[in-house]
């Protein structure tokens, strides 16, 4: 390169990649971290050993088929590898549980690790297909989402099913290998549960005794409180901020100049110097890029160029690191206008999502191009008056001024002289005429041939320019062919779907979210009286939203759909599967409540983490729902086998939902303002509903099934001196005095 130049880095993307994908390796160690360490203090030693253990031969199963498959580690499918982590080991534990009561019943120790897995297969198969249903719809969700999300169900479903055959075959051996000894005390002889739990399990399981005794005695009050926690969750939402999409989180920004209509190119470039030179006096600035008269490249997905014209810039300006990137963005947006008061700038964030010019956009559309500017400047004073707002403009932006020629055809036909030969001639004498190309290395400049700019500066000269006629070669001046008159001109005429539309925008300051400024100005905009034949849309972050959130509702529906065929292969009675599935609406109030604590606003990936919740807390209610069962088969009543499941349970619900909890709560304090909402509506919502679901599943089973004894399962009492019949379950069935490592 000659001395006086130097390459400067526009946009490093691997740089960014690898730290991205780093940051998230970190928060997955941490998260297996919390996740061995919340097994480790809940269960033994050796059960938490051997639960442990599945977390990473899953992992590593899962890293090798994400490579078979063609799914690289990237920020979507590390979350979704954070957020089922603390689901896989809850069929390991399941396992290894049902090989310790078998073992306490006195079965061998080869049948034991046998049995501890076939007993069990198809019920643990169920409920992990009930929480992949939950994630796998949105694997085929159609557009831009869609793309954005797809490997991440993809991701959770790979990981679910590895931790199945994981438990289903490597789980049994190490049981057989680690847990050889036959327990010293006879089967079902509990040693004291004081010896082998926390104080805080403890405590845990005193309250919840009293709670369901007086739930029980309540039961429609209890009801009542069910329903109105979902409302409160509901209420709760009506209050939480909104941002469908946050910050790219990137040490870099954008500065967007526009000068008005028919600068030219070199007014520009002298514009975008004098704001070069402010940003060489920035310490924090690294470098910057200018772009005058086009775009930047598109580096980044969320990134739009905008349309070439010389009275455009860009600069793309490379930051120190990201903490100080949306510092610089305020000081600017605050120095620049007084350096260059002639131009109108835009210094902004990079954004995740869908493109879009301003956040919060109104369109109008209609024939009449006066009308629509009327329509766009009383929506444009709406947003003025605001509180909030910044940079309100429309698109078609302001006019310029033009000369119309209408030529005299018959005379103009009688020289010889036709208007598109009339219009080439005028175009290569002031906008040139190319005659050759001129090449910088592989860059071609083309070199075009013009009236000399002395010549061609007013409008008389335009006047008193000669025409040459091809056929007679006289010489007649314009004005002696054509009329020429000035007028002003729309410098920009936007169309969408062929239709003329016009769009009034703006955009917000960091401290407000477009969702509430458009709260703000809905409602008066949407006063505005329109003329026939005019209509009216949203643009912006809404319509990006309704977009998305339309095949999200649909993915949740079909979700639901299929955890209720699931439910109901698994259970048989529509009754049971409506009973199970009625903890799912549990769960608002916690995901609300846990968005609002950790100040978290709901957009698209909190929505995700409701999708996914749907399935995570059915797996509770199944837990209860097939101890109860187990209990009817015994004999017991339907009240008490309902008393009995919620007491036998509090400890595995509990066990599974902080091991997912304490997966996620990476996500939350790492700072990510993308994933955090996940983080925050899982662990909130799961540990929410965990308690919701145990006190009203119990209570609403009674409700439903309290005029008969067995109605649950329909078998015949069985002989008092007769055993119960064996019966398979989901989750390793309690003896009716509890056993020593029973969860």
């Amino acid at each position: 390169l000659p001395p006086d130049l130097r390459i400067v880095t526009v946009a490093d993307q691997p740089r960014i990649v690898r730290e991205r994908v780093g940051h998230f390796l970190v928060e997955f160690g941490i998260a297996i971290v919390a996740v061995i360490a919340v097994t480790m203090l809940l269960l033994p030693l050796r059960v938490a050993a051997i639960a442990a253990t599945a977390i990473p031969v899953t992992v590593a199963i899962t890293f090798a088929t994400m490579r078979a498959l063609g799914i690289e580690l990237h920020q979507v499918s590390l979350a979704g590898l954070i957020v089922v982590l603390g689901l896989v080991v809850d069929d390991a534990i399941v396992v290894a549980d049902n090989f310790v009561d078998l073992r306490e019943q006195g079965v061998a120790l080869d049948e034991a690790a046998e049995r501890s897995a076939s007993d069990l297969a198809i019920p643990i198969i169920t409920a992990t297909l009930t929480i992949i249903a939950s994630f796998l719809p949105m694997a085929f969700m159609p557009g831009t989402t869609g793309m954005f999300i797809t490997t991440l169900p993809i991701t959770v479903a790979v990981a679910l099913i590895s931790s199945l055959i994981v438990a289903m075959t490597l789980t049994p051996l190490l049981c057989r290998a680690w847990l050889k000894e036959q327990p010293a005390h006879a089967p079902g002889h509990a040693q004291p549960v004081k010896a082998r739990r926390f104080d805080l399990l403890g405590s845990m399981q005193r309250a919840y005794d009293s709670a369901i005794q007086v739930a029980m005695s309540h039961k429609r009050l209890t009801m009542v409180g069910g329903v109105l926690v979902v409302v409160a969750g509901l209420g709760l939402f009506a209050n939480v901020k909104q941002r469908f999409f946050p910050a790219a989180e990137r040490d870099q920004f954008v500065i967007n100049v526009w000068m008005p209509s028919g600068t030219s190119l070199s007014e520009t470039d002298s514009v975008m110097r004098r704001i070069e030179v402010v940003l060489k006096g920035e310490s924090n600035i690294v470098s910057n890029a200018a772009f005058v008269g086009d775009g930047a490249p598109r580096f980044y997905y969320a990134y739009d160029p905008p349309v070439p014209s010389p009275n455009i810039g860009v600069f793309l300006v490379n930051t120190k690191s990201l903490e100080v990137t949306h510092g610089l963005v305020e000081s600017l947006r605050e120095k620049l206008p007084r350096i260059v008061p002639e131009a109108e700038l835009n210094v902004y964030e990079l954004m995740q999502g869908n493109p879009t010019e301003s956040p919060v956009e109104v369109r109008f559309s209609g024939p009449d191009i006066a009308e629509l500017k009327r329509l766009g400047a009383e929506a444009s004073k709406i947003f003025e008056k605001a509180e909030g707002t910044r940079l309100v403009r429309t698109n078609f932006r302001e006019e310029y001024s033009d000369v119309f020629i209408n030529i005299n055809s018959e005379l103009a036909n009688r020289l010889g002289m036709t208007q598109a030969g009339i219009a080439s001639a005028l175009a290569g004498s002031y906008l040139g005429a190319p005659v050759s190309t001129f090449w910088e290395g592989s860059r071609p400049v083309n070199i075009v041939l013009r009236v000399d700019e002395g010549r061609r500066g007013s409008f008389d000269d335009l006047r008193d320019m000669y025409l040459v006629s091809p056929i007679t070669g006289a010489r007649v001046p314009l004005r002696e062919v054509a009329t020429l008159k000035p007028e002003w001109q729309e410098s920009r005429i936007i169309r969408r779907n062929g239709v003329r539309t016009l769009t009034a925008g703006t955009h917000t300051v960091s401290s407000l979210f477009a969702s509430d400024l458009l709260k703000k100005v809905k409602g008066p905009i949407e006063a505005i009286p329109l003329p026939v034949g005019y209509s009216m849309a949203w643009g912006g972050e809404i319509e990006t939203q309704t977009e998305s959130f339309g095949p999200m509702n649909v993915a949740l529906g079909i979700s639901l759909v299929s955890i209720f065929l699931i439910l109901l292969f698994q259970f048989r009675r529509v009754s049971d599967v409506l009973i199970v599935m009625a903890s799912i609406p549990l769960t608002v109030f916690g995901a609300i409540l846990g968005l609002m604590v950790t100040g978290n606003p709901f957009g698209f990936t909190a929505f995700l983490g409701l999708i996914s919740l749907a399935g995570v807390v059915v797996r509770n209610a199944i837990i209860l729902l097939e101890y109860i069962h187990g209990r009817l088969e015994h004999g017991v009543g339907v009240e008490e086998a309902a008393i009995e499941a919620g007491q036998r349970r509090l400890r595995p619900i509990f066990l599974t939902s902080a091991a997912a909890a304490a997966g996620v709560t990476p996500m939350i304090i790492g700072g990510s303002s993308m994933w955090a909402p996940v983080g925050s509506v899982i662990a909130s919502g799961l540990l929410c509903s965990m308690v919701f679901t145990l006190i009203i599943v119990p209570v609403l089973y009674v409700l439903v099934h309290g005029g008969s004894k067995h109605a649950s399962v329909g078998d015949p009492t069985p002989h008092p001196l007769q055993p119960a019949p064996a019966r398979a379950s989901s989750f390793a069935y309690d003896p009716p005095v509890p056993s020593r490592h029973s969860t």
